[in-house]
């Protein structure tokens, strides 16, 4: 949750940047308070490490980061070029994407997820729709036996797993 709050926090630092002259902000002094706002979030413990960056008009408005890898004494510190493991930060995105799908009629709800990606077939999978997979109702609890988090370095092998899911029976 201390996240979620850090990074509206930030958001809210690069709105102010997109109305600058209404509360006369400077790129600069922007930045200043967002480093200041993201070395905070470290220092209270909110946040191990993180890193923020916006973009307005194609130009970067703010890039900050702070932390280090790990706990650890003597661990490497963060800077922006550090590569982060991240989780979930696709669900608005993707709801998004097919509630616009939705709106244009180029993707129904209630329509089987085979209908649009025909690998998906097997395995019980056959008359999922998309409103159940969204809804996190489809059944599929994992991947394979023996799939661990290292077969996932591409995207086929992921998409591979769950074309070969099992769906599980619902009581």
């Amino acid at each position: 949750m201390r996240g979620i709050l850090i990074v509206s926090i930030l958001i809210a630092f690069a709105s102010m940047e997109v109305h600058a002259r209404r509360y006369e902000l400077a790129t600069g002094e922007l930045q200043e308070k967002a480093q200041a706002l993201a070395d905070l979030a470290v220092k209270e413990g909110m946040q191990g490490a993180l890193q923020f960056c916006a973009f307005k008009d194609g130009k970067c408005i703010v890039d900050v980061w702070a932390g280090t890898m790990t706990t650890n004494a003597g661990a490497a510190k963060i800077d922006g070029d550090t590569l982060f493991p991240i989780f979930s930060t696709e669900k608005p995105l993707l709801a998004t994407a097919l509630h616009r799908s939705a709106e244009r009629g180029k993707l129904e709800y209630d329509k089987p997820v085979c209908k649009y990606w025909p690998e998906f077939r097997g395995g019980g999978k056959e008359n999922l729709t998309v409103r159940e997979l969204m809804g996190y109702r489809s059944g599929l609890p994992d991947c394979k036996p023996g799939t661990g988090w290292n077969d996932f370095a591409t995207m086929s092998i992921g998409m591979a797993c769950l074309s070969g899911m099992r769906r599980a029976s619902l009581r």
